[in-house]
């Protein structure tokens, strides 16, 4: 999904409760922090044409959408605010819902991948098999891909 729709979720919920401005602004914030590594693209496009091309976004994307990145943003909140936990858990919040947000919109090839590219966790399970989408390939709807060790699709299949 779009940061936009992000930040104006996290906005929403920060709202919900009685926090001071700076509170509400860690609590939104929580809510984007997951897409930072799509910061990565900057440096990937202004690198392509080098002999030693950063591929920092086609890399990390993603990387920071997990539970101990979770952890370091409510730490953070809980830091920074005066009501301490409610923000932190606010923020731990916030930053799930961002994760729900992506599974529920995320942009993949067909639906039934969508749930693979947006939860990392799923990188761990190297034999898992997820039929593709009739549109993908009409003469082989059925056909399987699955991710390979490093978490990628293996487009062997393809």
């Amino acid at each position: 999904m779009s940061p936009v729709t992000h930040f104006f979720t996290g906005w929403v919920l920060a709202n919900l409760a009685s926090l001071s401005r700076r509170e509400r602004v860690l609590v939104t914030l929580a809510c984007v922090a997951p897409d930072l590594d799509g910061l990565g693209v900057v440096a990937d496009y202004f690198t392509r044409n080098s002999p030693h091309p950063l591929e920092w976004f086609s890399t990390y994307h993603h990387s920071l959408h997990s539970l101990p990145f979770a952890i370091v943003v409510a730490a953070m909140s809980f830091a920074l605010a005066t009501q301490r936990w409610k923000t932190a858990g606010m923020a731990f919040l916030s930053f799930h819902i961002h994760l729900l947000e992506d599974l529920l919109g995320s942009r993949g090839e067909c639906r039934s991948r969508r749930v693979a590219h947006s939860i990392p966790s799923l990188d761990d399970c190297s034999g898992l098999q997820i039929p593709r989408c009739a549109r993908d390939d009409k003469k082989r709807s059925m056909s399987l891909t699955k991710l390979d060790q490093a978490g990628r699709w293996d487009r062997s299949l393809d």
